[in-house]
C-alpha cells in the first residue's frame, strides 16, 4: 500500500516542498499547494478530524465533481482511511495527517475553502479542559481567512454545552454568521456508527450551520 491519497505528511514531499541544505525547515507555498494535488478544483470542502471516515467517504462519493480534504492527527486513522478510500476506487480525496490548526495555516490559502465539516469533535465535557475544545474563538477567525466568501461551516455535536460555547465563540467574530441552529444531523442521509448509536439512545443532536459573510 502506498498511500497515495495522503498528501502530508507521507506523500508528495517532492512535489510540493523545496528543501536546502542551507535550511532547518521545510518551507511551503501554500499558494500552490492544492492545485498541485488535485488536476482542477471546483468546490473544495475539508473536514476536520474525519475518525474512521465513514462521513467523508460516502458524502465523496456522492459528489465527484468536489474535492475533499480531510485533516485527522491519528496516523493510524489516516492509514486507515486511505486503504478505504483505495478500495472504494474514490479519487477526489486527499488526507492530511495534522492537527487542525497547523494544517489550516500552513497548506491553505487565504479564501480558498467553500466548506468545512466539523463533525462531532471532542467536547472535553469538564470545565476544567473547555480551553482544549478545538472550536473556540481562535480557531474560528482562523477558519474565517480561509473560507470564501459565502461559504460554509456545518458544526455538529451531542453535547449541548459545546452548542452553546460554540454560539458564544462566533459573537466575537464579524466575518461569520450563524444561519441556522438544527436539533438533530445536519446531514441525515450520511449516519455514521456513533451517530446511529447515539440515535438510538434519544441522544440530542445538534447543529450548527455558519456562513462566511466577507
Amino acid at each position: 500500500m502506498n498511500y497515495s491519497n495522503i498528501i502530508f505528511p507521507i506523500n508528495f514531499y517532492q512535489k510540493c516542498f523545496k528543501l536546502s541544505n542551507e535550511d532547518f525547515f521545510i518551507k511551503v507555498d501554500k499558494r500552490n499547494f492544492i492545485e498541485m494535488v488535485f488536476e482542477e478544483i471546483n468546490f473544495l470542502v475539508v473536514e476536520i478530524g474525519f475518525g474512521k471516515g465513514d462521513f467523508l467517504i460516502h458524502y465523496s462519493s456522492d459528489y465527484p465533481n468536489k474535492q475533499f480534504v480531510g485533516i485527522e492527527k491519528s496516523d493510524n486513522l489516516v492509514k486507515e482511511v486511505a486503504k478505504r478510500l483505495e478500495r472504494n476506487g474514490i479519487r477526489n480525496v486527499r488526507l492530511i495527517n495534522a492537527k487542525a490548526e497547523f494544517a489550516l495555516y500552513f497548506l491553505f490559502p487565504d479564501s480558498s475553502i467553500d466548506m468545512v465539516i466539523i463533525n462531532f469533535p471532542d467536547p472535553w465535557p469538564k470545565k476544567a479542559h473547555i480551553e482544549r475544545r478545538l472550536v473556540n474563538s481562535n480557531f474560528l477567525k482562523l477558519l474565517s481567512k480561509k473560507l470564501k466568501k459565502g461559504s460554509s461551516i456545518y458544526f455538529s455535536t451531542d453535547v449541548e454545552n459545546y452548542k452553546d460555547f460554540v454560539i458564544d465563540s462566533l459573537r466575537k467574530i464579524d466575518s461569520l454568521k450563524l444561519e441556522n441552529v438544527i436539533l438533530g444531523f445536519w446531514e441525515e442521509r450520511y449516519q455514521t456508527k456513533y451517530l446511529k448509536k447515539w440515535l438510538k439512545q434519544n441522544k440530542k443532536i445538534f447543529s450548527l450551520h455558519i456562513i462566511k459573510m466577507y
